[in-house]
């Protein structure tokens, strides 16, 4: 799955990466300049080790999550849908 990601990202003309925590791989991604890991961390994986490219740092954070919205109330915007409405 991370090397499907880093490959949609590197698609999308991000500039992606690999690193590796405990032999399995793991998606990069650049975030306002820093690498990142692109994937949650369901565990907390040991030591990260960067593969590709060859200049990524040794210290790689996580892509923090997006802040959350406050909730508003919305409608549609047809009105046939409101049928469809929970």
């Amino acid at each position: 799955m991370q090397i499907t990601l880093a490959a949609l990202l590197a698609a999308q003309h991000m500039d992606a990466g690999i690193a590796t925590a405990d032999g399995h791989p793991l998606a990069l991604v650049t975030v306002d300049g820093e690498w990142a890991l692109a994937g949650p961390r369901h565990a907390q994986p040991g030591r990260i080790e960067p593969l590709i490219p060859n200049s990524l740092p040794r210290q790689i954070e996580t892509v923090p999550a997006p802040p959350s919205k406050a909730e508003a109330e919305t409608a549609p915007r047809c009105a046939w849908m409101s049928e469809f409405v929970l």
